[in-house]
């Protein structure tokens, strides 16, 4: 944009537009008005010359050689790396990619969508589309990116690659074992219907009644598809596994679901916790088995009972575990795992129900930012001992309240905005009051320097002491010593 030259030459043409079926420039529509601002400072200038550019395969933690993210250098920016975009490339575009990187022995290999992050350069290309005949990714057609443009792109999304002459993994045949409240043909047609695709789609392998009256127990599986390419088996088993358990029930009349898809990576599956500063917390990592590179948990819907069963599975003992907020950064490489569920009755993770994502898979619905994190020792919450602060004239048992979270902490004081009779009774009886009520001072005088230790003290009904009361140190705005609660 804005190239220099023309000066003295009128605007020819204040708009080209070539849609996408263009062969050549014929096909264009070419408009000769000018542009509110069209002139010779903004004329178009452009480069030819065919990009040249380096590609090199960078494998993640635990990965092979043969397999990794894919990383260019163009000629433009020597010296320089940087990465390509997931979006659109399919296993073609893999074996250009594989090629170029020096893996020219290899008639096969197949693209990982969303490899991860890991890369801290531009985003060099995009919408890569190399057909079977263009042996090598220079060839193909690509959308190249200027630096200042690469940020329309996240390296979460960086596409990665399996070099190692293997076709991508089939995918595996997921069979789903459901209590229903018909006929197996019966909800094989809802199936079929809410997801738009034929009921010869979906074989029942056996079905029959489970002992209670109106219900039955049916195995069915989704078939491999003969019509297009989008509807896959795999699509389909997505699609369905996405659905939530309400709408499995409300629409297909099933009442309990299970599927075979993460029995055979349970066995063998490895855990770690990374970027902790103790070894008891950190990001969640999973790998399938020793011959897998490490991966990621997705935290939407991971809850305390997943995380006490992944701390049982990393050798933690007791029901401490808890989610916490990823501040150890992102997972550089897959997936693996999402939707999880977890109940008390799930010891170990792999007990849990979770829908296991291969490496291979072209579909994945979380991104790393989304990444899981836990700590299967967090630290005891304090243990907060109160004190009053009498008046120099005033009587014993009436004064200012004042807290600190353990014995060497300094004395403050506590804001009265949330400050409820049930907290001051407890907080009464626990100076040693054992009166049943207690009165509340709101904005009580003393407490000048003293810093407010509590913002919200709140006591539920069932309490029966401070210990079941909850603690807040955050302040809301006015709690300053104008607000200080006294008893």
């Amino acid at each position: 944009s804005s190239y220099p030259g023309g000066a003295g030459l009128p605007v020819a043409l204040g708009e080209v537009w070539c849609p996408s079926s263009a062969m050549n420039t014929t096909d264009c529509y070419f408009y000769t008005y000018q542009f509110s601002g069209c002139s010779n400072n903004t004329n178009v200038g452009l480069d030819c010359r065919p990009m040249e550019f380096g590609v090199r395969i960078v494998p993640g933690d635990g990965d092979p050689t043969t397999r990794g993210r894919v990383e260019v250098s163009p000629s433009k920016f020597p010296g320089t790396w940087g990465t390509v975009n997931s979006y659109g490339f399919d296993d073609n575009d893999a074996l250009a990619a594989c090629h170029s990187a020096g893996f020219t022995n290899i008639s096969a290999a197949f693209a990982i969508q969303n490899y991860g992050g890991g890369a801290n350069g531009s985003v060099y290309l995009a919408n890569v589309d190399c057909t079977q005949t263009e042996s090598y990714l220079q060839n193909c057609s690509y959308t190249f990116l200027e630096p200042s443009q690469s940020t329309w792109y996240q390296h979460s999304e960086d596409v990665g690659v399996d070099c190692s002459g293997v076709p991508r993994p089939t995918d595996s045949v997921v069979a789903y074992n459901a209590t229903v409240d018909a006929p197996g043909d019966q909800v094989v047609a809802r199936i079929a219907s809410y997801l738009g695709v034929a009921q010869s789609r979906i074989w029942v392998l056996w079905n029959a009644t489970n002992g209670t009256d109106g219900f039955q127990l049916v195995v069915f599986r989704f078939t491999d598809n003969t019509t297009n390419t989008y509807q896959t088996r795999a699509y389909l088993d997505y699609e369905f596994m996405s659905l939530s358990s309400w709408t499995v029930q409300y629409y297909f009349g099933i009442y309990t679901l299970y599927n075979n898809m993460s029995s055979v990576v349970a066995a063998t599956m490895q855990f770690r916790l990374m970027g902790g500063s103790r070894n008891s917390t950190g990001r969640l990592e999973v790998r399938p088995d020793s011959y897998s590179g490490w991966g990621t948990v997705c935290g939407y819907g991971f809850n305390k009972a997943a995380a006490v069963a992944a701390c049982h599975s990393l050798g933690f003992a007791g029901t401490g575990g808890v989610v916490v907020s990823n501040i150890f950064g992102m997972g550089t490489l897959y997936i693996y795992i999402e939707d999880v569920t977890c109940t008390s009755a799930n010891q170990y993770f792999q007990n849990c129900s979770w829908r296991y994502v291969p490496s291979s898979a072209t579909y994945r619905e979380c991104y790393h930012s989304q990444d899981v994190a836990i700590d299967c020792a967090p630290p005891p919450p304090p243990v907060w001992t109160f004190m009053l602060q009498p008046n120099a004239s005033g009587p014993a048992g009436v004064g200012l309240l004042l807290a600190r979270p353990n014995s060497t902490a300094p004395w403050g004081t506590v804001c009265s905005s949330y400050f409820y009779p049930q907290a001051a009774s407890l907080v009464c009886s626990a100076l040693g009051y054992q009166t049943g009520t207690a009165e509340i001072f709101s904005s009580y005088p003393g407490g000048a320097g003293l810093p407010v230790a509590l913002g919200e003290v709140w006591c539920p009904s069932s309490a029966m002491n401070t210990t079941d009361c909850y603690f807040y140190t955050y302040q809301f705005s006015g709690c300053s010593n104008n607000t200080n609660v006294g008893l």
